[in-house]
């Protein structure tokens, strides 16, 4: 494990104890990279899904900024591990839905996203991680 990586898992384990909070753009961002860059993704979105200080911060990360750059960046990467093989069948599909629900309730960054899609200002891999987003809100 990098050092680099090494400093994601503390950060990603401070918020899911609650020490740390997502107060601030560059917190969201370490946030979204902290999640993508766990090893084991089931065990991740479990741990994200089971804990109330891990998904309010997931909230809150996208609340801070919606700009096409977070878009394109942490979001899509975020988006991108999402579809990682296996999630979409943890609790029977419960857990995905409830990381989508809390990205689109309330709908500022559904809304900046949509808005992103009909503006084409998003990459080839932010719009798939849109369109796979929307398939998972239609389903």
């Amino acid at each position: 494990m990098s050092d680099r990586s090494a400093r994601l898992s503390k950060y990603f384990s401070l918020i899911e104890k609650g020490v740390r909070k997502v107060e601030k753009i560059s917190d969201a961002t370490l946030f979204l990279e902290a999640l993508c860059n766990q090893s084991d993704p089931l065990r991740c979105i479990e741990k994200l899904v089971s804990n109330p200080h891990a998904l309010e911060s997931l909230q809150n990360s996208i609340r801070f900024d919606v700009s096409a750059k977070f878009l394109n960046g942490p979001m899509e990467c975020f988006l991108t591990y999402l579809r990682a093989p296996g999630i979409e069948q943890l609790c029977n599909g419960q857990f995905l839905r409830k990381i989508i629900s809390s990205l689109v309730d309330p709908p500022t960054f559904w809304n900046a996203f949509v808005n992103g899609h009909n503006q084409k200002v998003l990459t080839e891999a932010s719009d798939v991680a849109f369109a796979w987003m929307l398939l998972q809100l239609l389903t």
